[in-house]
């Protein structure tokens, strides 16, 4: 094992007796992929040999492929360095990202962005190889380079170690490893079915709030402009970017999300710049995110909270202020969230390069309707309560999930220390 390599199986120790660690190489051909040259749309029109990238295997939760979103000609096939793999190779990604795993159930080749074991089967199986691989992301980053992005080379691909058992207990491995995922899969999905069902409550909570349900004045008799005409400032924030590990605090994008401030989300500018007081948030600011590389999160807004420190807003936020005796800021980020008014916030997002925003201009249009400030602080009451319940709940259920992945972690890793059988 060379040097490079060895750290990484350092984790797993005191094999059972029979066992020994092997090289990726010494069990498996380490075979990389291509890409026909995409300007000859003879390698390309009319294929019908399944060629993968590892955009086929994002999100992909099946164990077993037989083909992605393209195919190339024998053309393209001979016009490059991809080669066919036989059915049963297991398919590893090795960049863009690293660690997606699948097992082909036909021909198939792949792009540069894989490292394939076409295994020994005197060795060992598919399926024992695909799930050492599920667990191996960390190892394989661990000897990744590259500073664009992590890769793995096919050299240190076929140095990767891994545990080698005999083969019937390969199998017994599997069949035990697929039996506890299987459960622990099944409460995943119950929990994240919870999660979906927590998201539409809170929807038809705002929902209620701005279609007058927990109000006494009827929604017709609600007042209607638009932000502009009574937010007492519509600002952007500051454009010097964090240059300091402690100082002045500087949100950072993703501490606004809808109805939410996450006031610890920051960075830093050194404590010594003089030009930032203008761009502080107080309490009672709604701020909303103008740029964010994610479309459903621009224009979201929250409110900030009486007892955020002193803090900057950046030049991706937008920072509004509004006066109490018309419109609450607490009204004022609910009816952003949900309803007309996001309506038209999605309208007005506009995508260039990949980065989605909208401007200060945008939001002096926004829509408002509104009732008294009486009956508006009933509305936030009652929303606060409905939601703070949720909250809770929510933090509860992103818990589980989280010890899901930690389980599903500690059953790869003592099945392959000989411990699950």
């Amino acid at each position: 094992m060379e040097a490079e390599v060895e750290p990484v199986k350092k984790e797993l120790t005191g094999l059972p007796k029979g066992w020994s660690w092997r090289a990726m190489e010494d069990v498996a051909d380490v075979i990389g992929g291509a890409t026909p040259k995409t300007g000859d749309p003879e390698h390309y029109e009319s294929g019908n040999i399944a060629w993968l990238t590892p955009a086929d295997l994002s999100g992909y939760t099946e164990k077993y492929i037989e083909e992605g979103a393209r195919f190339i000609t024998k053309k393209g096939l001979e016009s490059c360095s991809t080669k066919l793999l036989p059915k049963g190779t297991v398919l590893f990604t090795s960049r863009a990202p690293i660690g997606y795993v699948a097992i082909a159930s036909g021909e198939v080749c792949t792009n540069q962005g894989f490292k394939s074991f076409v295994l020994d089967e005197s060795q060992v199986t598919s399926d024992y190889v695909y799930w050492w691989l599920k667990g191996a992301k960390s190892m394989a980053e661990e000897v990744a380079s590259g500073t664009t992005f992590l890769e793995l080379s096919t050299a240190k691909a076929k140095k990767l170690p891994i545990p080698v058992a005999p083969l019937p207990e390969q199998r017994r491995i599997v069949e035990a490893i697929e039996r506890q995922l299987g459960r622990l899969d099944a409460a995943v999905s119950r929990l994240h079915a919870a999660k979906a069902k927590l998201k539409r409550y809170k929807q038809a909570v705002l929902k209620a709030a701005v279609e007058g349900d927990y109000a006494d004045t009827p929604q017709e008799e609600w007042k209607e402009a638009v932000l502009g005409d009574i937010a007492v400032s519509i600002r952007n924030g500051y454009s010097k970017k964090p240059d300091a590990q402690d100082g002045i605090r500087i949100f950072r994008i993703s501490a606004v999300r809808p109805l939410e401030l996450f006031v610890d989300d920051v960075r830093y500018l050194d404590p010594k710049t003089k030009d930032h007081e203008a761009s502080l948030v107080a309490p009672g600011d709604v701020l909303f995110t103008r740029y964010n590389g994610s479309r459903d999160m621009v224009g979201a807004c929250a409110l900030v909270p009486d007892d955020c420190p002193p803090t900057v807003h950046p030049d991706k936020l937008i920072r509004v202020r509004v006066p109490n005796d018309e419109l609450l800021p607490g009204m004022l980020a609910i009816l952003g969230t949900v309803g007309e008014g996001r309506d038209y916030i999605e309208s007005k997002i506009r995508t260039t390069a990949g980065q989605s925003g909208i401007s200060g201009g945008d939001l002096k249009s926004l829509p408002l309707r509104y009732p008294p400030v009486k009956e508006q602080k009933r509305i936030i009451r009652e929303v606060e309560s409905r939601l703070s319940g949720m909250e809770v709940l929510e933090s509860t259920l992103d818990a589980q999930l989280q010890q899901a992945v930690r389980l599903r972690q500690a059953v790869l890793k003592r099945a392959f220390e000989g411990r699950l059988v």
